[in-house]
């Protein structure tokens, strides 16, 4: 924990302790995660100290053990942990990252270097992949839900306008009226539990509880994807699930990117009322953007035209977004 998180939790500390009830929402749960994060600290420090204990090293956490000059007490491990160890204790970040940074040279295997008796150093974090997930939301219009159902209001039918013969004078003008529906929002339910050891979460150097809550959220974000884009209606039916029946389709004669002509393009983009067009897109999986970007017009210009910086790039006049779960082939979409 930094110092403004020690402020902060000694603040909620105080005010919970003249009154719980005076505490809102967020700072109950401010108070929970500083608590958490403080009792995983201290578990951490005692862990630390425990081992050097049991081994012998530690003599004091204040100051170092023995007066050498440094570049010479790095080849003894025993002095590496208990350095660390004192200067962890005491909140001296700086000067322990510092050590750590100057100390990870002696991890290499030469004997001669002391490399053999300087344990490795492990790097707090983890190397990660980072796939492409959550586009979906980000080009949705993200409606939060409370867990219970939204019936929303839909169009159906507008007045009918009629033209009247003649001039129109003592005509009789047949009535009409606009007619409404419903749409009911159900939400529906994702988790996801992942099970560990106390030590893991406890003792690993990495912020091993924020790696996972991060992977929590990039296996939701490629879940929404899939299910946004290809879902077979279980929860969800996808925008490029066969079973859709809004909109324009259009038949590819072929199972390959390499079938998707020109006049495919403009019957796609031409099939949709022109109110429908204002602010819309191309959602293309990444494998397609090969064959369109060779696809030229009647005129022999390039459909695609790249993006100028403050403009971005468009396909026929209009922005895509390649959604990395949408249909690879002409066949499955």
């Amino acid at each position: 924990m930094d110092e403004k998180e020690i402020q902060r939790l000694k603040e909620l500390e105080d005010k919970h302790k003249k009154d719980p009830e005076s505490l809102n929402d967020e700072e109950k749960s401010d108070l929970e995660h500083l608590q958490d994060k403080k009792e995983l600290q201290e578990g951490i420090k005692a862990g630390m100290t425990q081992f050097l204990k049991d081994s012998g090293l530690l003599k004091t956490l204040s100051k170092t053990p023995v007066e050498q000059k440094e570049d010479e007490l790095t080849k003894n491990s025993g002095y590496v942990m208990h350095k660390l160890a004192s200067l962890l204790a005491n909140k001296d970040f700086p000067e322990a990252k510092a050590f750590i940074k100057a100390a990870d040279p002696m991890t290499g295997d030469s004997q001669g270097d002391g490399g053999y008796l300087v344990p490795d150093i492990t790097r707090a974090e983890i190397l990660e992949k980072t796939p492409t997930f959550g586009q979906m939301r980000n080009i949705c219009t993200v409606m939060p839900m409370d867990g219970n159902k939204i019936i929303m209001p839909k169009e159906g039918s507008i007045p009918t306008f009629n033209w009247l013969s003649g001039s129109g004078e003592n005509k009789e003008i047949a009535s009409s009226k606009g007619s409404f529906d419903t749409i009911e929002l159900d939400p529906r339910k994702g988790a996801a539990i992942v099970v560990m050891a106390r030590e893991l979460l406890n003792d690993a150097k990495p912020a091993i509880g924020e790696y996972i809550i991060r992977k929590i959220a990039q296996a939701k974000g490629t879940a929404e994807d899939s299910q946004f884009v290809n879902g077979t209606g279980t929860p969800f039916t996808g925008i490029m699930h066969p079973g859709n029946t809004f909109g324009k389709e259009v038949l590819i004669q072929g199972s390959a990117v390499e079938d998707l002509k020109y006049g495919h393009l403009i019957d796609a983009q031409y099939g949709i009322d022109q109110n429908y067009l204002a602010g819309a897109r191309w959602l293309l999986h990444r494998t397609w953007m090969g064959a369109i970007r060779k696809i030229k017009d009647d005129n022999g210009n390039s459909i695609f035209t790249p993006g100028n910086g403050t403009e971005p790039s468009t396909i026929m006049d209009y922005p895509f977004t390649l959604v990395e779960n949408a249909p690879t082939t002409a066949f499955s979409s």
